[in-house]
């Protein structure tokens, strides 16, 4: 298991991490995300040993790794950049590692068939990487971090170059290639879709600090924060004014089950429905067709709230809505 505690990191004037505690546990695929410069990087940089922290401890099964040299950690790291040899063979990439941990040739040969295999590469060990493609590459270099066995494996932002439809697929493999090996992970990425596919849980990083950490269930239904509501585009953020269990949003007054008092809350596209019966009228701003069907963007008075359509509605359509207030979820600043 690893443990990060009250991890703090300064480059100058900038506080790049204020505090931060993140714990993974053993055979947990951990997602951390945010938005660029909120941390991220510099975190995992710490765990690696590759940055001090100013203040905090980093632990592994409860023994401080603080001290201990990057090479001596038996953590694994991949970059989005991929980082390999352009002049080695596919083999000679994978090895690279072994090689410097003192491996027999003959073991090494054993262990990259074994990755290649794993990374669905077999056969390539002689191919030259620079005459494989960008998501062949990647699975190379997912290989030549698996290969030393490492403890835990760290990526920052591994997918973050390859185009949606390859990034999809190699999401599902990683997902799998992990479970089936029960390794500890640490996954960075800035795309909300990549962190709820791979991770167990995911830990949402603002301005140097965790803000809310969850199963990524956990994290849809009930963001906590605005910030994270926005970061996830969870839906809507209206102003409520609660009193005796209705909620008045402006443009209408539901039902709900809040405390009395002025919230800002969330309304998930999950509370949206359209209904021609619907109390609530409002205007289609745009549309998008994704899986199936439409997610619409619906102007009602100043808000733009957000449903699920099988059909498609022409910009500036007239519709009438109904609202879910049991689905309101109430937000912190």
């Amino acid at each position: 298991m690893l443990e990060c505690r009250d991890l703090t990191v300064r480059f100058g004037d900038h506080l790049a991490l204020a505090g931060v505690d993140l714990t993974v546990p053993s055979g947990a695929v951990v997602a951390v995300m945010g938005p660029s410069g909120c941390g991220k990087t510099t975190l995992l940089r710490v765990i690696a040993g590759l940055q001090r922290a100013a203040t905090g401890s980093v632990a592994w099964d409860g023994e401080p790794v603080d001290t201990v040299p990057t090479h001596r950690r038996a953590f694994g790291m991949m970059f989005q950049d991929h980082a390999l040899f352009p002049h080695r063979t596919v083999a000679g990439n994978v090895e690279f590692g072994l090689r410097m941990e003192g491996m027999a040739p003959p073991d090494r040969g054993r262990r990259v068939s074994e990755v290649l295999e794993l990374v669905g590469l077999t056969g390539y060990d002689d191919r030259s990487v620079a005459d494989l493609s960008g998501g062949e590459q990647q699975r190379v270099a997912l290989a030549r971090t698996l290969a030393p066995s490492p403890r835990l494996i760290m990526l920052d932002e591994p997918l973050g170059s390859l185009d949606r439809a390859l990034r999809d697929r190699l999401i599902v493999e990683m997902r799998s290639i992990f479970a089936g090996l029960g390794i500890t992970v640490v996954y960075v990425t800035h795309d909300q879709d990549e962190a709820f596919a791979v991770a167990d849980r995911v830990a949402v990083m603002r301005a140097g600090t965790v803000e809310r950490e969850g199963e990524p269930e956990e994290l849809w239904r009930d963001p906590g924060t605005e910030f994270v509501a926005r970061l996830l585009g969870a839906g809507a953020i209206v102003a409520a004014a609660v009193a005796g269990g209705r909620a008045d949003v402006g443009w209408a007054t539901v039902p709900v089950d809040l405390p009395d008092g002025v919230h800002r809350v969330l309304v998930p596209a999950g509370a949206v429905t359209l209904d021609e019966a619907g109390p609530v009228s409002g205007k289609v701003r745009g549309g998008v067709y994704r899986r199936g069907g439409f997610d619409l963007r619906v102007a009602v008075g100043d808000d733009v709230l957000e449903t699920r359509s099988p059909v498609r509605f022409p910009v500036g359509s007239p519709v009438r809505l109904r609202i879910d207030g049991t689905g309101l979820v109430r937000l912190t600043s």
